[in-house]
């Protein structure tokens, strides 16, 4: 027979849940606080959708299957429900008698979560909505389960509109989430590199927005894990408790050393274009490890929300605290500056040396950052600095990019160091995932020849070059290529500035701007005019037209993320460019200079120029004949617009014999 809950265990549950709840209300009011109207009055209205059995034939709700389940458990009617979707739910008829609060215990939907940084300091006007929808998967049945996804990606479309606001709702299961289990590998999912973490994350940063309390927010601080199940047994037998108000999602007691090499890895890559955050995150992992996994930030929050404390720390900044104080003990004085950027960049409270000097009334959120700042020592000259961080130059932006480089990968190799030394079988990442996110790295942070290096960490939302200006400097050694630089600003404007890159031939040049996004079709071009032997034949308007095909074909592809079972397999090759005669006069009857690109499954680009064209021409059939199990690779040829151009393609079809080849002049 179970052992009942002793009645002041269950007033303890009691008073733990209110004080959870009001912790709760007061993120709530955070996050609402910070939005303007129209993500507001959608926000509060998505619970109310995924409550209500609403079927609409026209409009942006009309994706949502009739077969789809509906209800939150315990979802309590929000207060002027009718006017709110009168404002936001335009013709669409709510349910007369819909069950609502202790009507509604026996629901699919457990709980509905958001999670992430939304209520702390590092919510911004771009955070995204990242809802979990916790259900029973098994209880649900397949049918239901897609019935329901329809419903989320309808939910997530009609929030995209009304609100303009950028949301996912997870359809998560219960079972799942109570095991660590957070799917496989993939842009959203950090398949087994990360299970007590991101369990550990998920418990610190989650807001209720409706349904079942984690039973874990509202055990004991420093309960075991034979407590914690003993807690949930018991108190289905209790008198004052009310057990379906709370979801078992599992206990988080420490993590597992095993984790924390593979999610380094796996915050390396989200690095790639969150690098802000992902340094505050890596350091984070490395102080957990310096730990063996124990003092968990969760643990600390939930300690101070049942202490009954008002002013509980703001999660992102308690996260921030930790760091400094790891960085600081091992005398890393760098590497702590280094993470105050990050933090501060992530944040951007765009602070003033005014709000430090006048202690002038700031927000909740600036003032809590104003504090920090001034425990740094910072003046106003690097406020006015790093507030102006979109607008730098580029090459100072890559300064700031390799120091953050250096950070991540001098951590990873200490992470990695710790990882080696544990017995066999003690690392916990799936040696899939492992092997997927290892090349999806060292597309970024490794070197091979000819390959189109990819940039991380410049911006979160990096906008092109507006201007960029190119110039000729030699011949590389031991070949007629021209070596050609790239700058940013007009030609007359760049004076000593830094290149931003060099290559040999300028088709490797532009495709570095083209998969880079640095350059779009609207950003204007120049040529300085050079004299004598380092002079081009190539003209401004095939430079331009040039660029354009390499950005149909290959722009944006840094952005493109290989899937795991692409990058899991070898290597194959999908797409051939072959750029034909681009720096001759245009009277040419043959074939004297080629560029070579050539695009592989797992997201990897090589341009070369090849001043041997036999060879090349070899080389390209190869890569374009058929092979066994393979599919078709996809092919495409530039000629610059010039009387030679038809000449020269039927020169080419005969050299690739007979292999279908088009020509393409406009790009």
């Amino acid at each position: 027979m179970t052992e009942a809950l002793s009645p002041e265990a269950e007033r303890l549950i009691g008073h733990y849940h209110r004080l959870f709840l009001a912790f709760n209300r007061r993120k709530l009011d955070q996050i609402y606080s910070r939005l303007p109207e129209s993500q507001r009055r959608a926000l509060s209205l998505i619970p109310v959708l995924l409550h209500l059995d609403l079927r609409a034939r026209t409009g942006p709700l009309a994706g949502i299957p009739a077969e789809a389940p509906a209800g939150i458990v315990y979802m309590a009617e929000p207060p002027g429900l009718a006017e709110l979707a009168v404002e936001g739910l335009p013709g669409v008829a709510l349910p007369r008698r819909p069950p609502w609060g202790l009507y509604a215990r026996d629901m699919p939907i457990h709980s509905l979560l958001l999670v992430g940084s939304l209520g702390s300091v590092a919510q911004t006007s771009s955070s995204d909505f990242d809802f979990w929808v916790i259900v029973d998967r098994q209880k649900l049945g397949q049918a239901s389960e897609e019935a329901l996804q329809a419903k989320c990606r309808a939910l997530e479309r009609w929030l995209a509109q009304a609100g303009r606001a950028e949301a996912t709702l997870f359809l998560t299961d219960i079972n799942e989430v109570r095991l660590n289990r957070f799917g496989e590998l993939s842009d959203e999912s950090a398949g087994s590199a990360m299970a007590t973490l991101l369990k550990e994350e998920f418990y610190r940063s989650l807001t209720l927005v409706a349904g079942q309390t984690p039973w874990w927010w509202v055990s004991p601080p420093g309960l075991s894990l034979a407590g914690y199940r003993r807690l949930i047994e018991t108190s289905r037998q209790a008198l004052r408790v009310d057990a379906n108000a709370f979801v078992d999602l599992g206990h988080l007691e420490s993590l597992d050393p095993g984790e924390f090499f593979g999610a380094s890895l796996w915050n390396m890559q989200k690095g790639l274009d969150k690098p802000f955050k992902s340094v505050v995150k890596l350091a984070l992992i490395e102080a957990y490890a310096e730990s063996g996994g124990s003092g968990l930030l969760a643990e600390q929050l939930k300690a101070q929300v049942l202490a009954g404390r008002v002013d509980v720390p703001d999660p992102y900044l308690l996260m921030f605290d930790l760091v400094a104080e790891h960085l600081g003990a091992g005398g890393r004085e760098e590497d702590l500056e280094m993470v105050r950027i990050c933090l501060y960049l992530k944040i951007d409270p765009g602070l003033t040396g005014r709000d430090l000097a006048s202690r002038r009334r700031l927000g909740p959120d600036k003032s809590r950052l104003a504090d920090y700042v001034r425990q740094w020592g910072w003046e106003a000259e690097r406020l006015e600095e790093l507030n102006s961080y979109e607008s730098w130059p580029m090459t100072r932006r890559l300064e700031l990019a390799e120091r953050i480089n250096d950070f991540m990968l001098r951590t990873y190799g200490r992470l990695a160091e710790q990882a080696k030394a544990r017995p066999n079988g003690q690392n916990v990442i799936d040696p899939l995932d492992l092997t997927a996110l290892g090349r999806r790295l060292m597309l970024f942070y490794g070197f091979k020849r000819h390959r189109v290096p990819f940039l991380p960490n410049l911006l979160e939302n990096p906008q092109p070059l507006e201007t960029i200006t190119f110039r000729s400097i030699g011949r590389a050694k031991g070949s007629p290529v021209l070596v050609w630089e790239a700058y940013e600003g007009a030609a007359d404007k760049i004076g000593e500035a830094a290149a931003l890159i060099r290559t040999k031939g300028l088709a490797p040049l532009l495709a570095w701007l083209a998969v880079n996004d640095l350059a779009v079709g609207g950003t204007s071009f120049y040529l300085t005019p050079v004299e004598g032997p380092l002079a081009s034949k190539a003209a401004l308007p095939e430079v331009q037209r040039l660029f354009a095909f390499l950005l149909k074909h290959f722009g944006g592809l840094r952005r493109t993320s290989p899937s795991r079972e692409d990058l899991v397999k070898p290597a194959r090759i999908v797409k051939v460019a072959l750029v034909v005669n681009l720096e001759e006069t245009g009277f040419e009857t043959e074939l004297t200079g080629l560029a070579l690109l050539h695009q592989t499954s797992w997201g990897e680009l090589y341009a070369r120029d090849l001043a041997n064209v036999r060879a090349g021409l070899e080389e390209v059939y190869n890569f374009l004949a058929p092979k066994p199990g393979q599919p078709e690779v996809e092919f495409a040829c530039h000629i610059p617009r010039r009387p030679n151009a038809k000449p020269l393609l039927q020169l080419l079809r005969r050299s690739l014999a007979g292999l279908p080849v088009e020509l393409n002049q406009n790009g």
